[in-house]
């Protein structure tokens, strides 16, 4: 259902919050392609977004890929600090998920 109401809303209404909760569900039920179909328009509009990182890395752990995993999350805890200073509106919707799995991310 949720694939359908995504699929038609206009192009201009697919903003990166709502394509960051269709990849989750991709992700979810394992259609990895789609997730990560979703993951590259995201970094399209926004190269080091949080959201990019954090599915990067869930998508790897559900494929039982241990160094992309580390590799997202290390990218996600560089990219942490610049991205919430930028005040993006689907931090602030996020922001306690985004907390968590930064308590996750390796420091090296």
């Amino acid at each position: 259902m949720m694939e359908q109401a995504f699929t038609n809303l206009p192009v201009g209404d697919r903003n990166i919050d709502l394509r960051f909760h269709l990849a989750l569900l991709r992700a979810q039920v394992g259609h990895f392609p789609g997730a990560v179909a979703q993951v590259d328009t995201i970094v399209a509009s926004v190269k080091t977004h949080l959201f990019a990182d954090y599915l990067r890395a869930l998508i790897a752990d559900y494929q039982g890929n241990a160094d992309a995993g580390r590799a997202a999350r290390l990218a996600f805890r560089q990219h942490f600090d610049a991205e919430i200073a930028a005040n993006r509106p689907e931090y602030f919707a996020h922001r306690t998920l985004l907390d968590e799995f930064l308590k996750t991310t390796p420091t090296k």
